[in-house]
């Protein structure tokens, strides 16, 4: 997914696999190059667009992130995953932080930087479908 989004590069400006040698970042979306550092934190950095990324897909599906109702469901029917780094015996503080970071990225204002919105909703599009290709049958058979 990365490679259709951005072009690590060396000190030469040349591209490169190894982090460690990442010198510059190329934008493919804005055809900008910016160094490493820049990339990582600032106004346009990659974690503004995940924030930024979390409205438009929130406003794009029309998702209801009601945390009430998500607490009282995960307090009477969830069922641990088993993903470690989250601590199911206290799930609503999860939920609780999620809304936090859906707030926080409501705050955001302007387009994505570095991701290209068409892109991501193709990306989406082609990991729901191969996941339901794959799975459909289990999850229809649990669903009754």
């Amino acid at each position: 997914m990365f490679s259709n989004v951005i072009t690590c590069l060396d000190a030469n400006k040349q591209p490169t696999n190894l982090s460690r040698e990442c010198k510059y970042v190329f934008i493919n979306k804005s055809n900008k190059l910016v160094l490493n550092s820049e990339f990582w934190s600032g106004n346009n950095s990659i974690y503004n667009d995940y924030d930024r990324l979390n409205v438009f897909l929130i406003n794009k599906y029309n998702i209801d992130f009601d945390k009430d109702e998500l607490i009282e469901f995960a307090l009477a029917d969830f069922i641990n995953p088993g993903i470690d780094e989250v601590n199911y015996k206290d799930v609503s503080s999860v939920i609780e932080k999620m809304d936090g970071f859906i707030r926080n990225s409501r705050l955001l204002s302007g387009d994505l930087c570095i991701f290209d919105e068409d892109y991501i909703l193709k990306f989406i599009s082609y990991c729901s479908d191969s996941f339901m290709e794959k799975y459909g049958d289990i999850i229809y058979k649990l669903a009754g």
